[in-house]
């Protein structure tokens, strides 16, 4: 007889046993809490296992408890929920689909990026996934029918919509250009010239000459923010980014529309331009790619 190497036990209060993967048929034993089992498959919810007196037989697969990750190390972390997953080689829902995930196969988390998530599955083939499309592998999955799931508790709908390389540096590229914009010349004439950090804030509206107040440069700096998905690895809204884009195409616009006589415009004042052009593009990007997801 094969040597029986346990994987995982069974958990209070026990679990139904089957012959055969049918949920249509009424279960033929009911295995004790504690018990120890050895995973031999696990395939659209259920698990083949094997206990110590070689008997083997069909349970429901999300309830066991894991008492080690396998020799070969692969420890899942969530399941494929119930309809066919997606699987891209890159996280980019423009690429083409290398692959389907079957429902409810354990997969094990890599990294996220965004709304993505880089899993690798127990052959270890690795892709990557909306991770809205996952569900925490502790949560109890009843097979039968695609799609019936019983989970333990309530899982939060996924607030993120996957996001491609392009739409995820974008905003941060318009942000830069437009933040170094406003430490060049905005205006300059006779060797002269200033920048957004030399022209009050409150000026571009009211057209006064007036020192006294916040200058534009500070108030660019707010563009700053676009760089947080370098630390948080989560995308930003797309509203946030067109606001914070239409916040420098204002500020040049405006400096655009100040009344002669002043100086000629300088290449600040455009870079800082298209800097929030290219961030109002990147918002209409990603809102766009969100509708048709």
């Amino acid at each position: 007889m094969t040597e029986f190497t346990p994987t995982h036990e069974v958990p209070a209060p026990g679990i139904d046993a089957w012959t055969t993967p049918d949920p249509a048929v009424s279960p033929d034993a009911r295995l004790d809490a504690g018990l120890p089992v050895e995973l031999l498959e696990e395939t659209t919810g259920w698990a083949h296992v094997r206990c110590s007196n070689g008997w083997e037989t069909w349970v429901a697969a999300a309830p066991l408890v894991a008492l080690a990750p396998p020799a070969d190390g692969f420890a899942p972390t969530h399941r494929v929920g119930p309809s066919p997953l997606d699987a891209r080689d890159r996280p980019d829902q423009h690429h083409d689909v290398a692959s389907r995930l079957d429902p409810w196969l354990p997969v094990a988390e890599v990294e996220r990026w965004g709304g993505w998530v880089h899993v690798r599955c127990s052959n270890g083939w690795e892709a990557w996934v909306d991770g809205g499309q996952l569900v925490p592998y502790t949560e109890t999955v009843v097979p039968g029918a695609a799609g019936s799931t019983a989970p333990t508790a309530p899982t939060a709908p996924s607030s993120t919509t996957p996001v491609s390389p392009v739409e995820q540096y974008l905003p941060i590229g318009g942000a830069s250009l437009a933040i170094v914009g406003s430490f060049l010349p905005w205006f300059s004439a006779g060797g002269f010239s200033i920048s957004a950090w030399d022209l009050p804030f409150v000026g571009l509206f009211t057209h006064e000459t007036s020192n006294s107040g916040l200058d534009t440069g500070p108030v660019l700096l707010l563009l700053v923010i676009a760089g947080l998905p370098l630390l948080t690895r989560r995308p930003l809204p797309s509203w946030s980014v067109g606001t914070l884009g239409g916040l420098a195409v204002l500020c040049a616009v405006l400096a655009l529309l100040l009344p002669d006589p002043k100086p000629d415009a300088a290449v600040g004042l455009f870079l800082t331009l298209i800097g929030g052009a290219v961030m109002i593009a990147a918002a209409v990007m990603r809102w766009n790619s969100s509708r048709r997801t």
